[in-house]
């Protein structure tokens, strides 16, 4: 996230060789990410969880449910499972579900 510290966060992408900026998903909000298995995985201070494709090409949401409640801790997977937690519970989503 860029803009952390102002009222407007966009999502962007940089090319860690040179730091060229890729993309920016404007107004994308605050929050943590996690990357894995190809994927973005995104808890909003909102305590939504977002799944993204994201390449240097270009940003694709492919998921959003709400999860928690307000929350700035980044999400951890393991096993095929996503762990996240805000200030009353930890939950458990199963990515590999169909």
């Amino acid at each position: 996230n860029i803009g952390s510290a102002g009222l407007v966060t966009n999502l962007v992408c940089v090319r860690a060789a040179d730091g060229q900026q890729m993309w920016l998903q404007p107004r994308f909000g605050k929050s943590n990410l996690t990357l894995a298995d190809g994927k973005l995985f995104l808890t909003t201070m909102d305590g939504e969880l977002v799944i993204v494709t994201a390449s240097a090409d270009g940003f694709e949401e492919t998921a959003r449910a709400e999860v928690l409640g307000k929350t700035r801790q980044a999400p951890v997977i393991s096993n095929g499972r996503l762990f996240a937690r805000d200030d009353r519970e930890v939950v458990c989503v199963n990515l590999t579900a169909k």
